[in-house]
């Protein structure tokens, strides 16, 4: 009797031992790639469980740096002035199990011209970082990450992340910007206002809001 319990608990061990190695990552070998496009005045980015860097700098054009292996790479479509940018995972569902790439691998930045038109930006699991992004109108989605931007300036603000802040500076003033608020489980340093031409909306649920306004 107790050899048979002994039996089936080494059976169970080495069961879980297989699945471990089994879970395993294997995304093969990443390697650093760059891609340039022109006239671009819209950009879409979707990158689950990517950290996502937007910066503008004074180079004509849009310049993304990322990592890529044969199985988790990127598909950058450019029609007339919009560009979109999505994650690709070519795998079967068995490969899903297991870890994540290593973190240096799980990033995208993307440079972008002095002003857009529109810029929306999704990620899981991973940061969204804004630096002296300008555009007519900015939205970014993050589910399980925060959002932090310094010096953006849009018409049109719309900010959404999940257990993570949104943090940061915004060209302008308060005054300018109608506030609307959706704060869940979390501090916000704003107040609704629906004074301004421009738009600014933050939902925040499982984290804190603070946004400072550079007049």
């Amino acid at each position: 009797m107790l050899k048979g319990f002994l039996a089936a608990v080494a059976s169970a061990f080495a069961l879980i031992a297989l699945f471990a190695c089994s879970a395993c990552y294997d995304g093969g070998d990443f390697s650093k790639r760059e891609y340039c496009f022109k006239g671009v005045q819209s950009i879409r980015i979707e990158a689950a469980d990517r950290t996502v860097n937007v910066e503008r700098c004074a180079a004509d054009g849009v310049r993304v740096e990322c990592f890529e292996s044969e199985t988790e790479y990127y598909s950058a479509a450019q029609e007339g002035g919009s560009l979109t940018i999505e994650l690709v995972r070519d795998k079967e569902w068995t490969d899903f199990i297991g870890t994540q790439p290593n973190a240096k691998w799980r990033v995208v930045t993307v440079y972008v011209p002095e002003r857009l038109e529109s810029l929306y930006i999704s990620t899981t699991n991973e940061d969204i970082e804004l630096n002296g992004v300008c555009a007519d109108s900015v939205e970014a989605r993050c589910n399980g990450g925060g959002i932090g931007m310094r010096g953006v300036e849009a018409e049109s603000l719309t900010f959404y992340a999940k257990n993570g802040d949104i943090r940061g500076s915004i060209s302008g003033d308060v005054l300018q910007y109608a506030v609307q608020i959706d704060i869940k489980k979390g501090d916000c340093n704003l107040a609704e206002s629906g004074r301004g031409e421009r738009s600014l909306s933050l939902e925040c649920n499982n984290g804190d809001i603070h946004i400072v306004f550079e007049g």
